[in-house]
């Protein structure tokens, strides 16, 4: 199942590149853990950050619904399987927007009344940008 996983998760990413980013961005993955430094190295990404709650694996210690960074900190922030986590995945979305300076990406497979808020913050956003990523 873990290789099914990677390997959509890397091919959505290796779709992306050259549309809405490229290997040099700056990338922070939040939620994040293993195999997510697993897919961004195997994506091809150098400049990536790890960010989770825990900061067990983490290579820093976050709260995807408080960021700590700078607005526009990094050019993508992505976030796989993690938004059905937080309290609110609506104002964890809308941080990873903040602190993206071109595009904030989301994988989530599970499905709960919060998500769809924060697939409708999403839509939102979109309607207010064109193309749905800053470029």
């Amino acid at each position: 199942m873990r290789d099914v996983v990677t390997g959509f998760y890397a091919g959505v990413l290796e779709k992306l590149i050259g549309r809405q980013y490229d290997f040099q961005d700056r990338v922070l993955v939040v939620c994040a853990g293993p195999l997510d430094e697993l897919v961004m190295r195997k994506v091809g990404f150098s400049d990536f950050t790890i960010a989770n709650l825990t900061g067990d694996y983490a290579d820093q210690r976050q709260d995807a619904e408080d960021l700590t960074y700078d607005e526009d900190s990094f050019d993508t922030v992505i976030v796989h399987a993690g938004l059905h986590h937080c309290r609110s995945p609506y104002r964890a979305f809308l941080e990873m927007y903040r602190v993206a300076r071109k595009c904030a990406v989301a994988f989530e497979s599970r499905e709960s009344l919060r998500l769809r808020d924060a697939a409708d913050a999403q839509k939102r956003l979109r309607r207010s940008i064109a193309g749905g990523c800053r470029g």
